[in-house]
């Protein structure tokens, strides 16, 4: 075997790498995010047999024209505010309990990489924690 992939390696500067993980969670309003016909099959895919439509308006085990046609197979955000402020709450909250266990505030921070796709959220973010834009991606 060759040598270790370096995302593999510990590091013995206890001030680097992974310090803390801290995942928050909050389902109390999960419609606001929602794909109501995600389009598996749930493992009853029978190659020989056409599947029947779905006989629900929603929960079927398979994407029809219909639904694509009516775009019914897509991610819907139904209360964008909502959503807005519960990502970046979230966010938020993740961001300042890492700082915060390994005894470091955000003035400490030289980068944040954010895992969030959304521009907005990652702006507000960075704007609460008083960021210049050099220290976020």
């Amino acid at each position: 075997m060759g040598p270790e992939p370096w995302f593999y390696r510990q590091t013995k500067n206890e001030n680097q790498g992974i310090l803390s993980t801290h995942l928050h969670s909050d389902g109390s309003e999960a419609e606001i995010l929602s794909m109501m016909n995600p389009g598996f099959h749930a493992g009853r895919f029978v190659a020989e047999k056409k599947p029947a439509p779905p006989v629900k308006p929603y929960g079927g085990l398979f994407i029809t024209e219909e639904l694509v046609l009516k775009m019914k197979t897509c991610i819907r955000i139904w209360t964008a505010p909502l959503f807005f402020k519960k990502s970046s709450d979230q966010i938020a909250g993740s961001d300042h309990a890492a700082l915060s266990a390994n005894g470091y505030k955000t003035s400490d921070l030289s980068l944040l990489i954010p895992h969030q796709a959304n521009l907005r959220i990652s702006k507000f973010i960075q704007h609460q924690m008083k960021l210049r834009d050099d220290q976020v991606i």
